[in-house]
């Protein structure tokens, strides 16, 4: 059983972008579920324990397409999206 510091975490991760491996949490979490584990343990997220690393995690986290922003879908927004007639507002 490995025993898991931060140096080694820092070390481990530092050597993945040395030998061109995968960097991005999914993909660490295939090849090394040790390593992701323990960098989540000590540093409370992958992202925090590469940034610990001295690397940028935004250089390689997975890019998605056609995502819209966060808070982007409020209710009006979804009433208009999917043709739902305006609510009527009843006055008591």
């Amino acid at each position: 059983m490995r025993r898991w510091t931060k140096e080694r975490v820092i070390e481990k991760i530092q050597d993945r972008q040395k030998e061109g491996m995968k960097l991005n949490s999914q993909g660490v979490q295939q090849e090394d579920s040790g390593l992701y584990r323990a960098a989540r343990d000590l540093f409370g997220s992958w992202y925090d324990a590469v940034q610990e690393a001295g690397i940028d995690p935004d250089k390689f986290r997975r890019k998605r397409e056609n995502v819209l922003p966060r808070g982007y879908w409020t209710t009006e927004k979804i009433d208009e999206h999917f043709n739902f007639p305006p609510k009527e507002v009843s006055h008591f």
